[in-house]
């Protein structure tokens, strides 16, 4: 389906929890249906295609040749998100079901700059390998939001000084905040998953 611009797919479950699935870089609407099952085989699955083209790979924002972010970009495309997200859970009477948002890497960026740009109405959020976007900018309060956040110690794109102030970020919002760290890269792992799903619990 194409929804202002944002290609999902949508997966009806059978309680009363929806997930709002963000992928990687390179990744697409499918790419996250597999661990949203996973994490609550009973959930209403929603996967949202990021709709930059870098390099003939999906993203949700633009980078630099450098990596470095284009805000510009990234400003656009989070208010395009925030929209499609209301609007779906309109078109599909969501509003009354527990509302969880997880994203892998870019995914989990776009996601970290929904909380600083926008007050949701989310539950959860499920945070693999973020890096820290704009990191002078504070999160706008978050009524309900609790975050599970993930990183590997031989993460090539963070540093662990990022990652802990993108936890200390959060906490100044007071947003209630679970991490999980390994000594793995940027990949995720078996046991990230179970610490994922107990935070879920």
């Amino acid at each position: 389906k194409e929804d202002k611009n944002m290609f999902y797919i949508i997966e009806k479950g059978t309680n009363q929890h929806v997930i709002f699935l963000l992928h990687g870089t390179g990744g697409d609407a499918k790419s996250m249906l597999d661990l949203g099952k996973r994490h609550d085989p009973e959930a209403t699955l929603i996967s949202l295609e990021g709709t930059v083209n870098e390099n003939g790979m999906n993203r949700y924002f633009a980078r630099f040749p450098n990596g470095s972010f284009d805000l510009d970009s990234l400003a656009e495309e989070t208010a395009k998100l925030f929209k499609n997200i209301e609007a779906l859970i309109i078109e599909h009477n969501l509003a009354s079901y527990r509302k969880t948002i997880l994203g892998y890497s870019n995914g989990a960026n776009i996601a970290t700059n929904l909380f600083k740009d926008f007050t949701t109405d989310f539950d959860q959020a499920m945070l693999y390998h973020p890096s820290g976007v704009r990191p002078n900018v504070p999160f706008k309060p978050q009524a309900k939001l609790r975050v599970f956040m993930t990183y590997g110690n031989g993460d090539p794109y963070l540093t662990e000084a990022d990652f802990k102030f993108l936890k200390q970020q959060f906490e100044a919002a007071d947003i209630r905040v679970v991490e999980y760290i390994h000594n793995q890269g940027h990949q995720l792992i078996g046991e990230e998953l179970i610490q994922a799903n107990l935070f879920l619990k």
